[in-house]
């Protein structure tokens, strides 16, 4: 992960584009099911 330093995204961790894509997928695939089931993340997210 790396810290953003875009305006809309200052201070903010962001995860890096060098990391392998299998690793983001299956990342991005539980951060969506947390989203779907969960109100509280549903809440940060949307």
């Amino acid at each position: 992960m790396t810290e953003a330093s875009s305006k809309k995204w200052k201070g903010q961790l962001k995860l890096s584009k060098h990391v392998r894509p299998q690793l983001r997928h299956f990342l991005y695939l539980i951060t969506m099911c947390n989203v779907m089931s969960n109100q509280e993340f549903k809440a940060l997210h949307f």
